[in-house]
Order: structure tokens, then sequence, then C-alpha cells
């Protein structure tokens, strides 16, 4: 089955389907194609694989906080605030 996912160009919130003409069901907006979506069998689990183009930019600043967390040069105080952060 060819699934699409689309995002809605007003809120943002990301879509599934295999129809087009769909509307936002969050908000009813406007819905942009967005990338092939694929699912496994749906009696067991659903997996859903969509194209996001900034998850290598996500994935560097994951990255940025973990050197940081990790260097022992930087103040205590910095790497506890980011620890705190993450945590809520």
């Amino acid at each position: 089955m060819e699934l699409i996912a689309y995002k809605c160009l007003e809120c943002g919130h990301y879509t599934i389907s295999k129809y087009d003409g769909k509307r936002c069901v969050k908000c009813n907006g406007h819905l942009g194609p967005y990338g092939q979506a694929t699912f496994a069998d749906k009696s067991s689990s659903m997996k859903l694989n969509v194209r996001l183009k900034d998850t290598d930019l996500f994935r560097d600043i994951i990255n940025i906080f973990k050197d940081i967390l990790e260097n022992k040069s930087v103040p205590k105080e910095v790497r506890m605030k980011i620890e705190e952060i993450i945590k809520q």
C-alpha cells in the first residue's frame, strides 16, 4: 500500500494517508506532501518511515550537547544546567 506523509502548512502537524486532498486532523489546515511513508504488518505493529530534512541538524545538535556534557573543562554548573534542562 502506498502511503504519503503530509505536513500541515498552518500548524506543522504530520498526517499519513493513502488519499490526496485530506485536511489536517489537528487544525483542518491545508496539507503539503512531505514524502513517502511505509508500514509493517497491521496486525502486529506499525512502522512509519518519513524523510525529514532536518534530522542531520538535530543529530549534530545532540552530539554538541553530548560533547559539552562529557568535557570536563566546561564548568560543572553549565553541565548541570544542561542535564537539568534535558531531564524536563
